[in-house]
């Protein structure tokens, strides 16, 4: 069998919703893009957007970059100077901004704010749901 892929259904399962028969009866898949989820928060990187229980969070476009990198790499402790590069690598910016920016981030995700810790000296770390999900059930 020349030419024949195998794979497994359910390796895409996950990815794609089944769509309705076309005109011939042939089943169509139809991809459907998720974005990350973090709490109650949804980051969408292609919209640029965020959302909290289906509401428009309204970031800015720093406030946005430093949520999608802390998200994308959820338990890994990001410096002061890692987010700068993703806010903007050519701003000549100072590693203050990014404090003001996490704070504001946080006021504006609410109880899912916690989820971006302040690791003294360093920089910052956005817990994983499950450490998220034992503080809030210890608190």
């Amino acid at each position: 069998m020349l030419g024949v892929s195998v794979f497994s259904r359910k390796s895409i399962a996950a990815n794609e919703n089944h769509g309705s028969s076309n005109c011939n009866g042939e089943r169509r898949l139809i991809r459907k893009y998720r974005g990350r989820s973090c709490g109650r928060a949804i980051i969408d990187p292609i919209s640029r957007a965020a959302t909290k229980d289906g509401r428009s969070i309204n970031l800015t476009e720093s406030e946005f970059q430093i949520l999608y990198a802390l998200s994308s790499e959820a338990g890994k402790i990001f410096t002061r100077s890692e987010l700068l590069q993703s806010m903007n690598p050519q701003a000549d910016l100072v590693e203050r901004n990014v404090d003001v920016h996490v704070s504001s981030l946080r006021k504006k995700m609410g109880p899912d704010g916690g989820r971006i810790l302040t690791i003294r000296n360093v920089g910052y770390r956005f817990m994983e749901d499950d450490e998220f999900s034992r503080i809030g059930t210890t608190n």
